[in-house]
This record gives structure tokens, C-alpha cells and sequence, in this order.
């Protein structure tokens, strides 16, 4: 079994649709900016062509808690509690970096045949995805 394991760096975010006969978003134009860092970071740090076979994903989201959080505690927490379960959805960030990655990691996201993700908050004013990716063996192999 062959894996791999990278962090990151960049705030995470949720994969947005954009309607071409209107002017990107600024949170639209973020996704963007966050899938082309995630190439990069692959045009950089993998230096084999993309995997063909089926993968197994691992991808942990870690999402920068704004200033305009409460500092104290419990305020602090329950804050973190409440937006655990409020956009972005786990499965929106899934999206946008499987939709980076594809062509420089792995051909298609069709290929991701096991997936665990989570997202969480954390101190400090950058995110980062931490990501492992695993090749699952054919009986063929």
C-alpha cells in the first residue's frame, strides 16, 4: 500500500458556482484563488504523474476563527460550536479541492473510492488542509 501525506497552507474554501453572464463574486473569485494554490502546491510538491487507479482520501479542513469571534471562554466555544455545523459544508470543501487537485494528483475525482473529511476551527489568522492520499489495490495487483 503506497501513501502520501502533505499539509497545505490557505484558508480552505467551499466550491462555488459562478453564472458567466454576471460578474464573479468576491467568494467565488476566494475558491478560485484556493484551487490554484492547491495546483501549484501539486505542480511544486509531486513530481510523478497523477495516479490512474482508485484512491483513498483523507482530507482534514482547518478554517481560521475570525477576529470578530469572541476571545473568552465559553463564549469562545460555544461560538466554535455553533459554526461547526453552519456553511461551509464538509462536502462543499471536498469539492473545491478534489476539482484543484484532479489532472496534477490523480486523472479524475471519480477515482476517490474512499473518503473520510472534517473540518474545525482553528487559532490563528491562515488555514490548511491536511491531506493523505492513499492508492487501493486492484485485484489485478
Amino acid at each position: 500500500m503506497t501513501y502520501w501525506s502533505w499539509v497545505i497552507p490557505g484558508n480552505p474554501h467551499p466550491w462555488q458556482s459562478w453564472v458567466r453572464m454576471s460578474k464573479p463574486t468576491p467568494s467565488y473569485m476566494r475558491f478560485k484563488q484556493w484551487q490554484e494554490a492547491i495546483q501549484l502546491f501539486y505542480k511544486t510538491n509531486w513530481n510523478k504523474t497523477p495516479i490512474e487507479g482508485p484512491i483513498a482520501l483523507d482530507l482534514s479542513f482547518f478554517l481560521p476563527i475570525p477576529e470578530t469571534a469572541p476571545i473568552k471562554e465559553p463564549a469562545r466555544s460555544a461560538w466554535i460550536g455553533r459554526h461547526m455545523i453552519m456553511p461551509p459544508d464538509v462536502s462543499n470543501l471536498v469539492k473545491a479541492w478534489e476539482d484543484g487537485a484532479k489532472k496534477f494528483l490523480f486523472l479524475d475525482d471519480a477515482q476517490v473510492t474512499m473518503l473520510v473529511a472534517s473540518k474545525s476551527y482553528r487559532d490563528g489568522p491562515i488555514g490548511y488542509t491536511m491531506v493523505t492520499v492513499r492508492e487501493i489495490l486492484t485485484e489485478d495487483e
